[in-house]
């Protein structure tokens, strides 16, 4: 079967398997729509 949600087991498990699917990393972006949005 596939796995459609997957939970590791461990933080040394959970970022080995990040490097299978992210070898360099995550990139962390901002959407531009926030520079318009007031609170």
């Amino acid at each position: 079967g596939h796995n459609v949600i997957h939970g590791s087991d461990g933080e040394d498990t959970a970022a080995f398997e990040l490097g299978l699917w992210f070898p360099d990393g995550l990139v962390e972006w901002a959407r531009d729509e926030e520079a318009h949005i007031y609170e």
